[in-house]
């Protein structure tokens, strides 16, 4: 498999997102994947290196960290327990990588990579400016706020980490919050509401994240449907 130059500017295999950033004879194997997203012209790692020695990153940097790969088993190792899963790019993977990273103690690279690609960063409160101009674009009134709508996906995160419904929706919450919560853990035809088994609730608040993320990163409108989705 050839490496390509993406936009980046590190070499990249376009089958496994594997990195590689070049200095001088150091060819430095990244711990954060690529996202596919290569030069207009292609460029072939091929016809550009010659003579460098595999190293490890230093740290999660794209710097060389001095210690070179003495084996194939030493790299299979690096790839394994230290470059970030090779994870397919997707909204669910996004949701489950932050949440993964932010409340289960996992890595931030798996993560970092899916905000990359999607141009979405959850911690990010710029976003609540893109919302306030959407309530007015739209004249909605505040208790149907799109500001309201991200405060409650901030909220769902650690309660999908948890498996963890209850209070669900909570006293104070607006109109939408409450009717959202609503229709996707307690209406018909598929309540949630007396259920105990954790993983039907994490895949449950699981699909209810992806829908927020719809509504609040990709302008879809928050129009409770009877199929459970956010249209």
């Amino acid at each position: 498999m050839k490496l390509m130059l993406n936009k980046d500017d590190f070499w990249e295999c376009p089958k496994s997102n594997l990195q590689l950033a070049i200095y001088g004879v150091d060819a430095v194997t990244l711990k954060f994947r690529g996202t596919g997203k290569f030069k207009e012209t292609p460029v072939y790692g091929t016809d550009e290196i010659c003579g460098a020695i595999l190293s490890r990153a230093e740290e999660n940097s794209i710097m060389p960290s001095n210690l070179f790969f003495n084996s194939h088993e030493e790299l299979r190792r690096y790839l394994q327990f230290e470059v970030e899963p090779n994870l397919e790019l997707s909204l669910q993977n996004l949701a489950m990588t932050y949440i993964t990273y932010k409340y289960g103690g996992g890595s931030l690279l798996p993560y970092k990579r899916q905000s990359r690609n999607f141009k979405i960063d959850f911690e990010n409160k710029n976003i609540l400016k893109k919302l306030e101009k959407r309530d007015v674009e739209e004249g909605l009134p505040f208790q149907h706020s799109y500001t309201h709508l991200y405060n409650l996906l901030t909220l769902l995160f650690q309660r999908q980490c948890d498996g963890n419904i209850s209070w669900l929706p909570e006293m104070g919450m607006s109109q939408n919050q409450l009717e959202i919560c609503n229709k996707f853990l307690h209406h018909m035809p598929d309540p949630v509401t007396h259920i105990t088994d954790k993983n039907v609730l994490k895949q449950r608040l699981l699909i209810f994240i992806v829908d927020l993320i719809c509504v609040i990163y990709h302008g879809q409108k928050a129009n409770i449907s009877s199929d459970n989705t956010i249209k």
